[in-house]
């Protein structure tokens, strides 16, 4: 069985919302909404900006709840590699600010 079957693909590149339905627990209809709304277009991005801001936001939570104390999440992203995925695809595929 070939991955894509496995990954719940009915025809090439299309997710089936089969997918949704067993691996995330929801009925068909909203598995096909899903499909609908989401789209199938990956979108891999030029820069790690709103990464590592929302990585800063969930330090900042988890200091309030008491869980870890907040740190400067800038330290844990190499920026050196944040470019290589987008500039391995065509540029219809590129998400950020200079895409």
């Amino acid at each position: 069985m070939g991955a894509g079957r496995r990954l719940g693909m009915g025809e090439p590149g299309r997710v089936d919302p089969k997918y949704y339905v067993e691996s995330e627990g929801v009925s068909y209809e909203d598995g096909r909404r899903i499909v609908d709304t989401v789209g199938q277009k990956p979108a891999y991005p030029t820069d790690w900006d709103s990464a590592i801001e929302w990585t800063q936001e969930t330090s900042e939570l988890l200091d309030e709840a008491g869980w870890f104390d907040e740190f400067d999440v800038e330290q844990i992203f190499d920026r050196r590699f944040e470019t290589i995925a987008a500039e391995s695809v065509p540029q219809k595929y590129r998400k950020g600010s200079d895409s």
